[in-house]
């Protein structure tokens, strides 16, 4: 809200608390008639958030927000998935009639207003939908809106064979809401993957993409770095508030976590509040299952990594082994990707592309990054020993390579 630029991408994990913060943001943003504020105040009264008085009272309740989701979107066709994008615009639109009901809309925008609402629209009028949308709050509250945008990369995993019709649509709907739209204060993305800036997120000026393995700015603190996840204090804390007889120790050597770039360690989110609740230290995440792109790639690809593979979950165990020197696997992460770029990639870029997934995905944690124009080289290891299920379920079937199920 502060320092940040006007258009930021926080990339993480499955599971990682994404949605669970913007639902937060957006509630605490949204306007609020004043006598409701104590109430929305007493929401956040406990959290961090409420030391900072005069932040509270400059963006508490004090801000029109959009806040879509492009998750489980229908992905049978690109005419279906444009019917489920036209049913999220059209829920959104619903939300904020209130502004057409009290006739603060221009005469000549009421009857797009309405066919919205009712999903008789176009493809193209549907692309600028959210522009026009944070155009009528900046309108009806002579403020600048805040967009949040959750899953932004989840349409683009699933469009297969109509990846082109879905890169085009969203590379244009991104652009209208973020590139000089005067009506916009902040964007804000969160999902899987960086895709690349220099295509689908082109529209998108001076984009901030934040990652867990950011590199700390030149005042020591990357930012958002240890956010999305729990801290150590913060897993303490919940465990002091939990009558399970779970300790830290337990956690640590369970789930181990991930290493970020200024040294905190973060933990799943997913992981800890299921031990936490069940009682019992487990492999929830794990479990949970593979990114469909994931899965995929190393379904055709998998050959072209399982000497990496094997190196990686024969080194967690070197780690343990005091009579082994410590082992990492040095690996390329690519800045940006397209979902469709594997295909078509040659055999050394399809290794930097699946690394890029698996760390992005959650399979591989930084150990140490060497920041450089062309490439960004890590030493790649496994962030949990949880995760060695299913790094040894990749590898053990023998001569028939890689199994993926």
């Amino acid at each position: 809200m502060i320092y940040s630029e006007r258009a930021i991408l926080i990339t993480r994990p499955r599971r990682f608390g994404k949605s669970t913060n913007l639902s937060m943001l957006y509630t605490f943003l949204k306007p609020v008639f004043e006598q409701e504020k104590e109430q929305k105040l007493a929401l956040f009264k406990d959290l961090k958030i409420s030391q900072f008085d005069w932040f509270i009272k400059l963006n508490l309740g004090n801000w029109p927000v959009i806040y879509v989701s492009f998750k489980d979107l229908n992905y049978k066709s690109w005419e279906s998935m444009l019917s489920s994008i036209m049913k999220r615009i059209s829920d959104l639109y619903q939300e904020h009639r209130y502004i057409m009901d009290n006739k603060k809309l221009h005469e000549y925008d009421e009857p797009l207003f309405k066919n919205i609402i009712n999903e008789t629209i176009d493809e193209s009028h549907l692309m600028d939908a959210l522009s026009d949308l944070a155009r009528h709050l900046h309108d009806y509250f002579d403020k600048q809106t805040i967009i949040l945008i959750d899953e932004y990369d989840w349409p683009m995993e699933h469009a297969g064979s109509f990846y082109n019709e879905a890169d085009i649509f969203f590379k244009s709907m991104y652009s209208s809401v973020a590139k000089d739209n005067k009506y916009v204060h902040k964007v804000l993305l969160v999902g899987l993957l960086p895709l690349n800036q220099a295509s689908f997120l082109s529209g998108l000026n001076n984009v901030g993409h934040y990652p867990m393995h950011e590199l700390p700015g030149m005042y020591g603190r990357a930012k958002y770095s240890d956010m999305f996840g729990f801290t150590e204090a913060e897993i303490k804390f919940l465990l002091s508030k939990n009558n399970q007889n779970l300790e830290l120790d337990n956690l640590r050597s369970q789930y181990n976590g991930y290493q970020t770039s200024t040294g905190v360690r973060i933990y799943n989110p997913h992981s800890i509040i299921s031990s936490l609740n069940k009682g019992v230290i487990g492999n929830y995440w794990v479990n949970s299952g593979l990114t469909v792109t994931l899965r995929e790639c190393l379904k055709k690809y998998g050959q072209n990594i399982e000497d990496q593979l094997q190196s990686l979950y024969f080194s967690f165990y070197s780690l343990h082994d005091s009579n082994s020197l410590k082992k990492h696997v040095e690996v390329n992460l690519i800045p940006h990707l397209r979902y469709d770029i594997l295909d078509d990639a040659p055999k050394l870029d399809k290794l930097d592309a699946i690394n890029t997934l698996l760390c992005h995905s959650g399979y591989l944690t930084v150990n140490s990054m060497m920041n450089s124009i062309i490439k960004l080289i890590n030493n790649g290891c496994l962030p949990k020993s949880t995760l060695l299920y299913q790094t040894g379920k990749w590898l053990n079937n023998g001569r028939s390579g890689l199994s993926i199920s």
